[in-house]
Formats: C-alpha cells, structure tokens, sequence
C-alpha cells in the first residue's frame, strides 16, 4: 500500500555492508496502480483500498496517533541511512 502521503508510490530498500557500515539506501518504486487496483476489485476487496493505490491516502485513519494522521498526504521524501558498525547500541 502506497504511505499516506497522497501519492500511489511505494520503496524497496537496498542495504550495503562493508567492513566499517552498512548503508540502506530507499528507492521509490512506481508501478501500475490502475490494473493492481483493479484487480483488488475483481477479488471482490473493498474499493476503497483500490482508491488508495491510486491517491496514495488511506481510507480508514482511526487507529493511527494524532501526529500520524496530521501527516495524511504530505509528500514522503526518503534519505539513506549509515549505520556504523563501530557505534555502540545504548
């Protein structure tokens, strides 16, 4: 399911290690919503999440915190990560 943030986008993560880290790097991931959405319909699912793979935003917000869902269709943007081998977990 795409995150909420108003676009049907989702990611995939590469991760990368070498001997002083790790890297995780997310890429966006677009694919064809139109025919993933209905197929969900075709299965007999609730439209609603087929409309979500089209706007990016989720039908139901009811258990998510209030910050959570302040963030409803704004615009996720994804940085890497660095994680050094070297640091100490607290």
């Amino acid at each position: 399911m795409p995150a909420n943030d108003g676009t049907p986008r989702t990611w995939f993560a590469t991760l990368k290690a070498d001997d002083e880290a790790l890297r995780v790097d997310f890429h966006e991931l677009d694919y064809d919503h139109a025919t993933a959405g209905n197929a969900l319909i075709a299965a007999g699912l609730p439209d609603d999440y087929a409309k979500t793979l089209s706007n990016g935003l989720w039908p139901s917000l009811d258990v998510l915190p209030r910050a959570e869902k302040a963030a409803t269709g704004q615009k996720i943007t994804l940085n890497p990560v660095l994680l050094s081998k070297n640091r100490t977990a607290a």
